[in-house]
């Protein structure tokens, strides 16, 4: 601890973590809330739901990757799993994709707009906009100031709690629907979990938790069999299960980063002062990565290491790793390679003027004093120095 008076050392924090006054986006204290409109070109059908903005989180991490996190909610609470799940797809909409879906609105009173406007809006800062202006009419296409990870949509990661009575009577049914109607695919294990509750009661199947893992993002839904799945597991999968979802997110985004920075050969190679600067940078970031978030017991809670271990599976982080340190070391020792390289020419180069220097300078004893001797040496040496200094 440093004494009274002593500067404190300088640490780099590991995050830095913003929260965005919600009250900027509506002008009063009053929750962001808005109508969702957006034609489904799929089931030939137009969707208005309500929304709600709870909470916007920023995290800043040191090796060039960020996330910002929207908690969007349903805000009616009758909405279907269907009204959920078309919900979600259109707000992680970033640009038109398949069978020319066109990007929904949000509709906050008299004004409108995308939401890939909201995101501009909110990341503002990035692209050095003193003042943003609130969005209020619709424009289709809105540079961002940051490089996204998929550009064409946001990485979701939802949980649904649904009423008991709101499906089919038919277990059958219920979880056809549910798995026609679900965002992202449901993983095996949940399957194989409800196969088997499925032969023995509608009661059974609906208490099995319906989990999703995947590069798109993550979800659960279970149905709403006692206070505890409403409660508690909502509150442990929006905090603690995200967190461990958000440092694996995290892991594999970075390492994409840092293998596209040493795939940046010429920035690395050159041997200028700023290639040097980069180089050193990046040995910094790769160090520091492997010493802040390669650890596999992130964790004491045992379904916190199994989630853990299932999205470092899902997210392919083990094999990353192995590529970023293969492609690391092949540039370390390329460039020592060329280091080497450089060191046996000057050397070279040394014992060349160490050996050709004194000969052209005792010219003199060979051929005596005349003047044409002296200007021969002259010559000599401006022929050997100027082709030294070019290289």
């Amino acid at each position: 601890m440093p004494q009274p008076g002593q500067p404190s050392p300088v640490v780099e924090s590991s995050c830095r973590h913003y929260q965005f006054h919600t009250p900027l986006l509506t002008g009063n204290d009053e929750p962001f809330g808005a109508l969702l409109v957006g034609e489904d070109n799929q089931d030939k059908e137009s969707v208005r739901c309500g929304v709600r903005l709870e909470r916007i989180e920023l995290l800043i991490f040191p090796f060039e990757v960020g996330f910002l996190v929207l908690d969007f909610r349903c805000t009616d609470p009758n909405a279907t799993f269907t009204d959920q799940q078309k919900a979600l797809g259109m707000l992680r909409m970033l640009a038109p994709m398949y069978m020319n879906q066109p990007l929904p609105l949000l509709e906050v009173g008299a004004r409108k707009f995308h939401v890939p406007q909201l995101l501009a809006f909110l990341l503002s800062e990035f692209a050095n906009v003193a003042k943003p202006d609130v969005p209020a009419k619709p424009e289709p296409k809105v540079p961002l100031p940051v490089h996204l990870i998929n550009d064409e949509r946001m990485i979701v990661y939802a949980f649904s709690c649904l009423d008991r009575k709101s499906g089919p009577p038919d277990v059958g049914d219920a979880e056809g629907q549910m798995r026609r109607r679900a965002l992202l695919s449901f993983d095996e294990e949940s399957l194989t979990s409800g196969r088997n509750a499925r032969e023995r009661s509608l009661a059974a199947w609906q208490h099995v938790r319906w989990q999703s893992f995947g590069k798109d993002g993550g979800s659960l839904v279970a149905f709403h069999c006692d206070p505890f799945d409403e409660k508690f597991l909502g509150h442990y999968h929006r905090t603690y299960y995200f967190d461990v979802f958000l440092l694996a997110l995290l892991h594999r985004v970075a390492l994409l980063r840092l293998y596209e920075r040493l795939a940046d050969i010429p920035s690395l190679t050159t041997g200028t002062a700023k290639s040097h600067r980069v180089l050193a940078r990046l040995r910094h970031d790769l160090l520091l990565f492997k010493n802040q978030c390669c650890f596999s017991q992130i964790t004491l809670r045992e379904r916190g290491l199994q989630l853990w271990r299932r999205w470092q599976n899902v997210f392919e982080n083990e094999q990353l790793l192995k590529e970023v340190n293969e492609q690391s070391s092949e540039l370390e020792q390329y460039l020592r390679t060329q280091s080497q390289e450089r060191m046996e020419w000057l050397l070279r180069l040394g014992g060349f003027v160490a050996t050709v220097f004194p000969a052209v300078l005792s010219l003199n004893v060979l051929l005596g004093e005349s003047e044409w001797v002296s200007q021969l040496k002259w010559i000599l040496l401006v022929l050997l120095i100027v082709p030294t200094s070019e290289v």
